[in-house]
Order: structure tokens, then sequence, then C-alpha cells
């Protein structure tokens, strides 16, 4: 059986050690987090995207699912209270600001718009609208939810 989507593990592992060292950077100097506790939480963080991302570019061989998915299946199963490693992980992932993530995602946002600066202007002023009105839409819609589920809850 010849594999149509191949796993290119240098790649991957070289994308993420860039994204660990982004949120190292981020959450030792802008959270305050200790340096060992940022490296083991981030490192585990960025190995199970590394399985989650190899797993999911492997299995697109047999059946076309994200790769986020395959992910979040490897995430949920090892945080589980059935998993003998889930204390481990609740540590690790304590230690460390979950808002750190955003940093790298930003950075690769930034430098991916910018790749397509030009084609971003060609689109026009009517893209900003769109866009911006989409984002407030969302907002919006966000914090509808939020009240309805707080009132429910009754916490508001």
């Amino acid at each position: 059986m010849k594999l149509k989507y191949k796993v290119n593990f240098a790649q991957e592992a070289v994308l993420l050690l860039i994204s660990m060292a982004i949120m190292l950077i981020t959450n030792i100097y802008g959270y305050g987090v200790d340096p060992v506790d940022s490296v083991k939480g981030i490192g585990m963080l960025c190995l199970i995207g590394f399985i989650g991302v190899c797993l999911g570019k492997f299995m697109n061989n047999f059946v076309k699912l994200p790769s986020f998915l395959w992910l979040a299946i490897i995430a949920i199963l090892i945080a589980c209270p059935l998993s003998p490693i889930a204390d481990q992980v609740y540590d690790l992932s304590n230690k460390m600001e979950f808002m750190t993530p955003t940093s790298a995602l930003g950075a690769f946002a930034g430098i991916s718009l910018g790749k397509d600066i030009r084609t971003f202007l060609k689109m026009g002023w009517k893209l900003i609208i769109i866009g911006l009105l989409v984002i407030a839409g969302s907002y919006i819609g966000s914090v509808i939810v939020a009240q309805v589920v707080m009132m429910l809850a009754g916490n508001i």
C-alpha cells in the first residue's frame, strides 16, 4: 500500500520548537512563571501537539479528518481520570498560563498575513469592513451565550 500523505517529522519538529521558544519567552517574561515549570508544561503541550499533528497527517491516508481532532483525542485520553499520567498532566498544565500559546499564534498569523499582503490589498476596503463585522458579531454572540449560561447557572 502506497501512502498518499507522508509525515515530515523534521518539519513538524522544527515548527514546534519555534512555537515552544515563543511560548517559553512569553510564559517566563510575560507571566513570570518559573523557567523550569515553563519548560516542562510547554514541552508537554508541544509533545501532545507533535503526536497529534503527525497522527492526523498519517491518518489522512485512511480517513480525512483535521489534525486538530486527533490532537484533541490524544489530549482528552491522557488527561482523563482513567489515564495513569493524568495527575502529572494536571500538575504540568497548572504551572503555565494558557494565554501563552496566543503569542505564537499571533506571530504565525502575522507572518502569514505579511506573506500575502499584496493579495490582501487587492481585495479592497470592503474586506476590512466585513472582517470587522464578523469579529463584532462573534464577540456579541459570545457575550449573549455567556450571559444566558451564567443566568441559567445562577451566577448572575
